[in-house]
Order: C-alpha cells, then sequence, then structure tokens
C-alpha cells in the first residue's frame, strides 16, 4: 500500500531546477488519508529545518503538493483503512538523478 502511495506521488514532485545541494533534500513526511483515499493533512517530520533552511522548505513543499496533487488514491481498499490511514514516506531526490 505505501509502495502505491509512493509511486504516484514521486511521479509527481518535481524538485526546484537548480536548487542548491538538491540531493541533500531528503524529505521525510507522515501522510493522514481518510477512507476515500483523501489526504487530511500532510506533516514534514524535519521541522527545524523546514524552518531554517529555504531550499529544503522549498523541496518539502514541492513534495506537500505532489501528495496532495496524488491524491485520492482510490486504489486503496477501504476495508484495511486501519493500515493505510497514516503513511510515512521518505523521499530521497537522489533517485531521480
Amino acid at each position: 500500500m505505501e509502495q502505491l502511495v509512493r509511486q504516484s506521488v514521486e511521479q509527481r514532485w518535481k524538485l526546484e531546477p537548480g536548487a542548491k545541494d538538491a540531493r541533500d533534500f531528503i524529505v521525510r513526511m507522515t501522510i493522514h488519508l481518510t477512507r476515500t483515499g483523501q489526504v487530511a493533512q500532510v506533516d514534514i517530520q524535519d521541522g527545524a529545518r523546514f524552518n531554517r533552511d529555504a531550499f529544503f522548505r522549498a523541496a518539502a513543499e514541492r513534495a506537500r503538493a505532489a501528495v496532495f496533487a496524488a491524491a485520492p488514491f482510490a486504489q486503496l481498499k477501504p476495508e484495511y483503512y486501519d493500515d493505510w490511514k497514516t503513511i510515512n514516506l521518505t523521499f530521497d531526490p537522489s533517485n531521480l538523478f
């Protein structure tokens, strides 16, 4: 289930062209979903870096936007909601280069 969400989001996650040290912008997030597969909330895990590093913040905001753009995750089966209502994902841009 996590892999389905990850693939859908990664297809939509675009880094800022020319972003400084883009390979270092590993974004960890917790995604909270509704029973219909809609996104209720996305929490960026490294809040301290998010607040102090404008380049990281831009990458994290683009990752968050990609989550919302990928929703709803209709492929997730409602009968397994307890298994996928909260998903922790790590996005590593070095995989994109």
